[in-house]
């Protein structure tokens, strides 16, 4: 049976990864919502509201992805005239993720932050427990819980904006995440 510390330090690492599944979770209402606008402003025959007026306007050519060129979401993705939101491409994510604004491309943005550091969070877990026997200490059970905390307020800073708030609960999570490498070689 696990003792109460070391499903906290879970539940903790657990928390973590749901929040990159919310992340996802608004990243793809975004783009489907996008999809039902380009479609009705299509069905309609109008151009609707350009969802990239936000000053992102239509990617270019610029745009590189590794080794491989983005096309510009500008022609065949709009509505009919050109015009329009991008149309979610389920063939073509990168190009639909790519062309997200506002809310959704924010949550784009966390959810790759939140798959960035989720390995680091995890794999220092693993070697508190590898270099304990598989014990838990209630120290480092509470800073997981915080690493979880600060890594919840900085998806909920950055799906509503708020980049310095959110800069900082990225550098409290990430010194706490440093912070549970150092006490695994603590004797606690």
């Amino acid at each position: 049976m696990p003792s109460d510390s070391q499903v906290v330090a879970a539940a903790s690492l657990l928390l973590c990864y749901i929040y990159w599944w919310v992340a996802l979770s608004v990243m793809r209402s975004a783009q489907f919502k996008a999809n039902k606008e380009a479609a009705e402003a299509a069905a309609s025959g109008k151009a609707g509201a350009d969802v990239a007026a936000g000053g992102r306007g239509a990617l270019d050519e610029r745009l590189v992805h590794g080794s491989r060129r983005l096309r510009s979401p500008s022609s065949a993705d709009r509505a009919a005239d050109g015009s329009g939101p991008v149309k979610f491409d389920n063939h073509d994510q990168t190009n639909s993720k790519a062309a997200l604004t506002g809310r959704g491309r924010r949550a784009m943005l966390a959810m790759n932050n939140h798959a960035e550091q989720l390995p680091q969070f995890g794999l220092a877990l693993v070697l508190n427990l590898a270099l304990r026997g598989g014990q838990c200490p209630w120290a480092v059970a509470g800073v997981m819980a915080g690493v979880a905390v600060f890594r919840g307020l900085h998806l909920a800073c950055y799906l509503s904006d708020q980049a310095s708030i959110r800069s900082l609960t990225f550098l409290f999570s990430t010194l706490l995440t440093f912070a549970l490498y150092a006490l695994a070689f603590v004797d606690l």
